[in-house]
């Protein structure tokens, strides 16, 4: 099986989105935002790559794991930090 041959501005141009998406400062602190794109992410990945057999339910496994790993867990910590903080002001 070959690999499919993209056209170079194509793939500039998707991986200048891609950037975007992946290294955009400053990421959203707020917890409807980034749940919601965990949520939008998982879906659109299992649209796209599949989830009918044991490898595709692996491989979207391991990448619900980078999420809350990355994402999640992170942004819960900040976000418990600064409520605490704002709590403790009033």
């Amino acid at each position: 099986m070959s690999k499919k041959k993209y056209d170079e501005k194509y793939i500039a141009d998707v991986q200048k989105k891609l950037n975007e998406v992946m290294y955009q400062e400053p990421c959203p602190q707020d917890w409807s935002q980034f749940c919601l794109n965990v949520r939008q992410v998982m879906i659109a990945a299992a649209t796209i790559y599949g989830n009918s057999t044991d490898e595709d339910k692996h491989k979207l496994r391991g990448l619900l794991q980078e999420l809350v790993v990355d994402c999640v867990i992170p942004n819960l910590q900040e976000w418990d930090i600064y409520y605490s903080k704002k709590q403790n002001q009033e």
